[in-house]
């Protein structure tokens, strides 16, 4: 049976960086391994304010969001790029989490 070996890869509050993924797919290629990255796509619950203020909570929310959906593009195509060029097989793994329960998604 072939290995495994899991890349969990951040997308928020600060992205994983492309050494990260291009260290774990020389480590399973030296292993002869496959690798599953998995991707979130961060969500940010809204807040309500109780009290009317000048700080636009909703457009920060967004831009989060919207760094994140940009941030695990970003890898993705990063990862399928670097790992077709050393024959490592890659399954990536796309899903949804809400903040601030992202990390336990990954287990």
């Amino acid at each position: 049976m072939k290995p495994q070996f899991h890349l969990p890869l951040s997308t928020y509050p600060d992205p994983s960086s492309f050494t990260i993924v291009d260290n774990a797919i020389d480590l399973a290629r030296q292993n002869d391994a496959d690798l599953v990255a998995s991707i979130p796509q961060v969500r940010i619950p809204q807040v309500h304010q109780p009290f009317p203020t000048f700080i636009d909570v909703d457009t920060w929310r967004e831009q989060a969001e919207g760094n994140s959906r940009h941030s695990g593009t970003s890898l993705r195509e990063h990862l399928t790029h670097a790992a077709s060029e050393t024959g490592v097989e890659v399954r990536i793994h796309g899903f949804e989490a809400t903040e601030p329960f992202v990390y336990e998604r990954f287990s």
